[in-house]
């Protein structure tokens, strides 16, 4: 079975040398991570993943109630992550599978910060899902891998952090 990270790197890498032009033309946040999630999605096929979504700037909006994580200090935040991958909670599989955070190195402290504790709550869960009732946890959690991207278009470098158990357990820089 190929692991998420090994997915993750593998996408990245094509991302990476497909769209070289779009990181020096400075394109914007949302048209980068569309494409990265293209390259995600084409290496989920005949894995263990294929069949999941990826959705850009998701906000998880089930009957009209926006989805909320719940964060330090137990503020609620509304979630609308810049990239997730999981099953939109249909069919009998309810697995959030990757969340991922893409920020420009331009962009401010506070904003990076927010998207690494968006992605610590995203990757634990307090509330369960259950599956012989069907009912959906109140919290958007249980995500099994998060990924904070971070482009410096100067540099031609990329950060990446990981973060799994709400718990940042890896991260690399990579240039491009």
């Amino acid at each position: 079975m190929c692991s998420l990270i090994e997915i993750f790197k593998r996408a990245n890498a094509i991302f990476l040398r497909e769209n070289k032009s779009s990181l020096e033309y400075d394109l914007s946040e949302p048209c980068l991570c569309h494409s990265l999630a293209k390259s995600i999605q084409a290496e989920m096929v005949d894995t263990d993943f294929e069949g999941y979504y990826d959705d850009i700037e998701y906000n998880r909006d089930f009957g009209g109630k926006i989805k909320i994580i719940t964060a330090e200090a137990e503020r609620q935040i509304p979630i609308k992550c810049n990239l997730l991958i999981h099953n939109r909670g249909e069919g009998e599989r309810f697995n959030n599978i990757l969340a991922l955070e893409m920020k420009k190195s331009c962009r401010s402290k506070e904003e990076k910060d927010n998207d690494r504790i968006r992605l610590m709550a995203l990757t634990q869960c307090r509330d369960v899902y259950n599956a012989e009732i069907f009912t959906f946890p109140e919290q958007i959690c249980g995500y099994q891998l998060g990924i904070y991207y971070e482009i410096d278009k100067d540099k031609r470098q990329i950060l990446i952090e990981y973060y799994k158990n709400g718990q940042k357990f890896d991260s690399k820089v990579l240039n491009y």
